[in-house]
This record gives structure tokens, C-alpha cells and sequence, in this order.
């Protein structure tokens, strides 16, 4: 059956085949955040979804791939704003993807469950 391992091969490779590479589920959930840059400069956004390992954010500035970065949110049943630093992982458009670096994202473990 050459064809159908050529199919096959084809599924494999198909580059338009969404792969989910997170490290942890997400939920989705809608606040303000602002992002600052090493160099003082503070965008504001929306957080989209959040895990404990990272956030999905429409931020409304230029942040570059692997930027060291501020985030300030709250998150999802919690009462107080959280301060954390995050490295810019993804970037489409104003779409970002920022991955946790603080200790602090393990106390987000327990709340998003």
C-alpha cells in the first residue's frame, strides 16, 4: 500500500496541522494587564487565557521575541493584582505569548486548579 503510507507521511508532515506545544492546559479569561519593558516604557493589554506557566495577552506595543518583561494582572479568583516577570515567548501581531519566571506562577497552580 504505497499510497496510503504516502497519506500518511503527509499527515505527519503537514505543517497547517495545529500542534499544541504548552507545557500546562490553559483557561480563558479576560483582564487588564500592563506590560513594562526593561526600558521603562508600560503597555497596556488584555490577558486572553492564562495556565500556570504562562499568559496569552493582546498587548497594544512592540515587544521583541525572548524580551525579559513585567507583567501586572489579576488573575482569576483572586483578590489582589500579581506582579511577575515573564519572557516573551510568541508574537503575532498584538497577540503575545509570556512565559512565567517567578516562583510566584507556583501559587497560581493551586488557584486555576
Amino acid at each position: 500500500m504505497p499510497y496510503r503510507s504516502t497519506i500518511d507521511r503527509f499527515l505527519r508532515w503537514n505543517p497547517w496541522r495545529r500542534i499544541d506545544r504548552r507545557l500546562a492546559p490553559r483557561q480563558q479569561f479576560q483582564a487588564t494587564i500592563s506590560v513594562s519593558k526593561a526600558d521603562g516604557h508600560v503597555f497596556k493589554g488584555t490577558g486572553r487565557d492564562i495556565s500556570k506557566t504562562g499568559l496569552g495577552a493582546l498587548v497594544f506595543g512592540d515587544l521583541s521575541v525572548g524580551e525579559l518583561v513585567l507583567l501586572r494582572f489579576q488573575p482569576p479568583s483572586e483578590e489582589t493584582e500579581k506582579l511577575m516577570k515573564a519572557v516573551v515567548r510568541q508574537k503575532l501581531g498584538y497577540r503575545y505569548g509570556f512565559e512565567f519566571k517567578d516562583r510566584i506562577a507556583l501559587r497560581l497552580e493551586a488557584a486555576l486548579g
